[in-house]
């Protein structure tokens, strides 16, 4: 009988061994929905919820939330209020039109830089930044043409959760230089030759680009080693299969 070298039956017996792990999710302690967090890393790896909320993973089996519906369940509850995120009896998230609000504390993790309609001065204020010292990640709101600056604002320690708008080839090999983007929901005119420089983003989790990529372009993100979801068009779905990690 032909034998195994010992090496290989052990990387053989580690794999067979490997289990996955699941995340529940609740909605005010009722089940919404598991996600499979088989690799995950805290910190880096995000829980998707709407109102534009991303919850950096801390590890946890099980999350009980309330503030926002779930984007990635079965269905889209909707709990008032919608401006906070609550996780595990924690008020972690917030929406910076209700800054005012929110008391400085250490166990905020999350904010949403609101869309335009509110005043820039709202929007945009990163000072606040200071004023919770474990934040891990924001969602933030950047058109290439007219606010690429204010990245330059934001400590590389920050998670970007970013829509990025208006973007052109040019714009998105400088974005290619920012390795804290975790999160890119893409807009614009770019071409092929442009979503290439975006390659080198490889601590990306999820990506959207909305006005579409190429065939070629969709082979080669789906080789992103981090990337946990992805959708190469508008309204489309998520395009890569389950993978052992």
């Amino acid at each position: 009988m032909k034998k195994i070298p010992i090496l290989l039956a052990v990387a053989i017996l580690a794999l067979a061994c490997k289990k996955e792990r699941w995340l529940r999710v609740y909605n005010n302690g009722e089940f919404e929905d598991s996600i499979n967090v088989t690799g995950w890393e805290v910190n880096e790896d995000v829980v998707q919820f709407g109102c534009d909320f991303y919850y950096p993973w801390q590890g946890e089996d099980s999350i009980d939330y309330r503030g926002c519906e779930f984007y990635q369940g079965k269905k889209y509850t909707y709990k008032l209020p919608r401006v906070f995120l609550e996780v595990n009896g924690k008020i972690v998230g917030f929406r910076t039109d209700y800054l005012a609000d929110v008391p400085d504390s250490s166990e905020i993790m999350t904010i949403d830089y609101c869309e335009s309609n509110f005043p820039d001065s709202i929007q945009y204020d990163l000072s606040v930044l200071k004023r919770f010292p474990n934040l891990i990640g924001i969602s933030i709101y950047i058109d290439a043409q007219t606010e690429f600056r204010k990245l330059d604002s934001i400590p590389s320690n920050i998670r970007l959760y970013l829509h990025f708008s208006n973007s052109t080839d040019g714009s998105l090999r400088s974005l290619s230089q920012y390795q804290n983007v975790r999160v890119l929901l893409l807009f614009g005119d770019y071409t092929h030759s442009g979503l290439r420089h975006l390659l080198k983003l490889r601590g990306l989790r999820i990506f959207k680009a909305r006005d579409g990529m190429g065939v070629a372009s969709i082979r080669r993100f789906k080789r992103l080693p981090k990337l946990r979801h992805f959708e190469p068009y508008l309204g489309g779905r998520d395009v890569l299969e389950p993978r052992q990690q």
